[in-house]
């Protein structure tokens, strides 16, 4: 029968059998400090506390959350990109058969206030809007006519034979696509193969300096 081992020595034998383990553990977390969920501090007058944070997120050096950055950008380019979706891009739309393919910006703006009423080729021009309140015609007062709403209407008002009001830009279009001489502006995204869009300064709305385009 085996000799039987001494209680006391046993236990000795076995934490000197973990001690070299327990030691090889610390060194490598002294070597590398593990990262730790941050979590909100109990007490905010704690000079380490940094604010509330999701558990999830993490802090680098000097506390500050390296997501930051991150969460910075993503916010910037929604705000980008909401602006760009809510600025109004507008078209000036003629006849198929209009001859005129580009219009200065000051030309444009005699067209639309009744001051030239005919085409280079001798045809009558109808001007075709939108009610002045509409957002459309908002961005065509401030940029080319420099009128207020009420004037606007006023204006319209006195040139009814040259000034038409249409409700939508379907409207428009189907008025501008069928009479000659007629020219009208819509929103970009209405635009349709039935119009010739004209260039304003020499731009298409897509363009940068395009002068109908902004909210």
């Amino acid at each position: 029968m085996a000799a039987s081992v001494p209680t006391g020595h046993r236990q000795t034998t076995h934490r000197l059998r973990r001690f070299p383990l327990r030691k090889q553990n610390r060194a490598a977390r002294a070597a590398k400090p593990p990262v730790l969920p941050a979590t909100r501090a109990q007490n905010r007058d704690f000079p380490g506390y940094v604010g509330d944070v999701s558990p999830g997120d993490y802090l680098g050096k000097n506390g500050l959350d390296m997501k930051a950055p991150h969460l910075l950008l993503a916010w910037v380019c929604v705000f980008v990109l909401s602006y760009v979706a809510h600025a109004k891009q507008l078209a000036v739309v003629a006849d198929p058969a209009n001859t005129t393919s580009n219009l200065t910006a000051s030309e444009l703006e005699k067209i639309l206030s009744a001051r030239t009423q005919s085409w280079p080729d001798g045809k009558p021009i109808t001007v075709v809007m939108h009610d002045p309140a509409s957002a459309d015609m908002q961005v065509v007062l401030r940029k080319l006519l420099n009128m207020t709403p009420d004037q606007a209407r006023a204006f319209i008002h006195a040139h009814s034979g040259a000034i038409v009001i249409a409700d939508s830009d379907e409207a428009v279009l189907r008025y501008v696509s069928g009479t000659r001489g007629a020219i009208g502006i819509i929103d970009l995204y209405s635009l349709t193969k039935d119009v010739k869009v004209l260039k304003v300064d020499g731009k298409l709305p897509v363009e940068q300096g395009y002068i109908l385009r902004g909210n």
